[in-house]
């Protein structure tokens, strides 16, 4: 199968029409779309999910920090026994 002489059911990306490709289309060409892919972006999602992050991190936080104070009055007791 040569360009010139291409199988009917072949379309063009540039016009749609049947028989020939797109770098041989006599139409202007479109422009070129990279990408079709629509993306919506959730943002209550986005921020739920930041802010959930962060207060899971403040509470970690406190807990070490909790961790560290009974350990120093645990340390302290039997330091005075």
């Amino acid at each position: 199968m040569t360009i010139t002489n291409l199988d009917p059911k072949h379309v063009c990306y540039n016009c749609g029409n049947k028989g020939h490709l797109s770098h041989t289309c006599l139409k202007p060409q479109k422009q070129q779309i990279q990408s079709t892919k629509v993306t919506e972006v959730d943002l209550k999602s986005i921020i739920a999910k930041a802010v959930t992050a962060v207060m899971n991190m403040r509470d970690v936080a406190k807990m070490t920090e909790q961790a560290k104070v009974s350990k120093k009055a645990k340390e302290d007791f039997q330091a005075g026994q």
